[in-house]
């Protein structure tokens, strides 16, 4: 058992939003206290705002990345990739599945779309766990991957694809994914508002047995899921 102090401790997304809606809703508690009670409106609005991400931040982004590592069809010898590891939610999950391989991640660790959020936080976190098996951080951006093509077993996306701006740069990022994929190597997506699109988007980048379905909503969106594979 892992002593409470010692576990990994996961950033809450959407760093902006909730805290703004916490500091409303503190505002606004606190001028109801004075006898304002017109703020009671407000009150439950950035209440629930302050809530609702914290919830898809925790309970809800756990359930999601249980679904991811179900769709992964994991082995111990995999070379996986995360990109958009932030903390290490999904990359040491990966790693846990994964004995005789590695689980690399990449990340740009910017703290308004996660917090706390960086390289050195992600390393405690493993420090943290109990995982001992390899993995490997990197800097780098979705839509310049610094890997060899066909390096990856397994490439998986987690809350990324809504920060790329423009459906250029985000058609450029699903491309070095499927890039960086080994024949018969898995791609597993998951992001608000993840529609079908992507299959298709997918479909032309040449990978098959693709799949979407919609899972959990999170942050007061759809959030969809998609699996797919690069043929041999």
């Amino acid at each position: 058992m892992i002593e409470r102090s010692k576990r990994p401790v996961f950033g809450l997304d959407g760093t902006i939003y909730w805290m703004f809606f916490g500091a409303v809703f503190v505002a606004s508690l606190v001028l109801i206290a004075l006898g304002s009670t017109g703020f009671v409106a407000i009150a439950v609005v950035s209440g629930g705002g302050f809530f609702g991400f914290l919830i898809s931040s925790t309970v809800g982004k756990q359930y999601v990345i249980r679904q991811i590592i179900d769709k992964s069809a994991l082995v111990g010898t995999d070379v996986a990739l995360d990109i958009g590891c932030g903390g290490g939610q999904v990359l040491l999950e990966v790693a846990s599945h994964i004995d005789a391989g590695i689980s690399v991640g990449v990340d740009i660790w910017r703290r308004r779309d996660q917090f706390p959020n960086g390289s050195a936080y992600l390393i405690d976190n493993y420090k943290r766990s109990q995982i001992r098996n390899k993995i490997a951080v990197a800097c780098a951006n979705a839509v310049s991957l610094p890997f060899a093509s066909s390096s990856f077993d397994l490439v998986t996306s987690n809350l990324v694809l809504h920060n790329i701006k423009g459906a250029e740069n985000k058609f450029i990022a699903l491309s070095e994914m499927v890039r960086v994929l080994k024949p018969d190597g898995r791609l597993v997506l998951a992001d608000v508002g993840l529609s079908r699109k992507y299959i298709f988007v997918l479909k032309t980048l040449g990978l098959s047995n693709r799949k979407h379905s919609w899972t959990v909503p999170l942050f007061f969106a759809p959030f969809g899921l998609i699996v797919a594979e690069r043929p041999a």
